[in-house]
């Protein structure tokens, strides 16, 4: 099996806010491909590869200056079935960043990743967790980081037509030496979510969603005057099907 994918994402924030001190404008993309061969019946082996670029925009409220930050992420995972219904994978490799910003020396170096996950699915039921370690550029704050990730997710098939799932998820960051000018110490986030779901028809269905989140970065205004949000969605949605070939 082979695969791959693209992502880009951009971020601005109201640069006459005192409140956007901490976060910087940035333009972040990337790509993604693996290779998975299937060693037994209940044994996989593979190899991903992963590339992201983000460009920070200097700002006048952050005094950030303009700067690149490019990695390079390779690494080989196993996976195996202990039972029909119940899954383990692991794997780990290194990766290469190159941190460069205007009027500073280039910081460069190899850092060591790893992901791990647990998954068991029953009839009506499902859970899984997960764990990541990787270096990485935040999401509107600059500089290069040690990432520390964990998730837990369950799922629940209550009838024919109606879901529910329960979820968590604790992720860390922290600074890494040689890092950009702007850049925060670190911080934490912690959330948990909830939903129900139900299906109105063979395409057409319906999700309410609850989640709660915990965040703390000193250093940034925004989140340290309101460290706790909740937030509630709905989400419709329609299933375009048609086998290929007819």
């Amino acid at each position: 099996m082979v695969g791959g994918g693209g992502v880009t994402t951009l971020f601005d924030y109201l640069q006459s806010s005192s409140e956007a001190s901490g976060l910087g404008n940035s333009t972040s993309r990337g790509g993604s491909a693996f290779y998975t061969h299937r060693l037994s019946d209940r044994q996989y082996f593979g190899a991903s590869y992963q590339y992201s670029e983000v460009a920070a925009k200097p700002t006048i409220v952050n005094g950030i200056a303009e700067g690149d930050l490019n990695s390079n992420n390779i690494f080989g995972f196993y996976s195996v079935y202990l039972r029909s219904n119940l899954s383990l994978s692991f794997g780990g490799g290194s990766q290469r960043y190159v941190l460069t910003q205007a009027g500073a020396a280039p910081a460069a170096g190899w850092a060591p990743s790893a992901t791990g996950s647990l998954g068991w699915q029953g009839l009506h039921t499902s859970f899984a967790v997960s764990y990541s370690r990787l270096y990485t550029e935040g999401e509107g704050v600059i500089g290069l980081y040690s990432a520390n990730s964990a998730a837990v997710s369950g799922r629940w098939q209550l009838s024919r037509n109606w879901t529910s799932s329960l979820g968590g998820n604790y992720s860390a960051i922290a600074t890494v030496a040689g890092s950009s000018a702007g850049s925060i110490s670190g911080g934490h986030t912690l959330s948990g979510a909830a939903s129900v779901g139900r299906q109105l028809g063979q395409n057409l269905g319906f999700t309410f969603q609850y989640q709660r989140l915990s965040q703390n970065y000193p250093g940034i205004a925004a989140i340290s005057g309101d460290p706790d949000t909740s937030r509630a969605s709905v989400s419709i949605t329609y299933h375009f099907l048609r086998p290929l070939g007819r």
